[in-house]
Formats: structure tokens, C-alpha cells, sequence
């Protein structure tokens, strides 16, 4: 399935970008801290759990409810390990 979305330059706030856009730049920052990517910036995986929380959306296959529950445990096993 592909998605496509025209930009209009249009300059909006965090917390009105589409859940969908937060939710996918959640995942792509937990991507980055794993990896420990010189591009993950100050990111952390409490900012990629509560982003991803917040922009969780409608999940009817609960996808996005284990991507939550992912983080989590990538939570507690580097606490573990830390």
C-alpha cells in the first residue's frame, strides 16, 4: 500500500502534524537511538514512547500498540543493562 501526500510548504506546530506523521517519526528516531545514529540528535526512548503514545491513532490490528510495547521493553532491557 502507498501513501502519497502533496506539501504545501505550510508551516504548523508539532502537535498539529498528523497522527500518522508523529507515529512514523517516532518510529524512525527509536531506529536511530538503537542504532546510535549520529543523526538521533537529543533523542530518547521516553520521547519516542510518549510520541508514539500520544499519536497512536485508531489501530485496529494493534500494530501500533506493539511498536508501544517494543519500546517498552527496549526500555527495560537498557535500564537492565545500564
Amino acid at each position: 500500500m502507498t501513501t502519497e501526500h502533496s506539501l504545501d510548504g505550510k508551516v504548523m506546530k508539532w502537535s498539529q502534524a498528523p497522527s500518522d506523521f508523529r507515529f512514523a517519526a517516532a518510529v524512525a528516531q527509536f531506529g536511530m537511538i538503537l542504532r546510535d545514529s549520529p543523526h538521533k540528535g537529543n533523542g530518547t526512548l521516553a520521547g519516542v514512547l510518549e510520541t508514539a503514545e500520544e499519536a497512536k491513532g485508531a489501530d485496529p490490528a494493534g500494530s501500533r500498540a506493539g511498536f508501544v510495547e517494543l519500546v517498552r521493553q527496549a526500555q527495560a532491557l537498557l535500564a537492565r543493562s545500564g
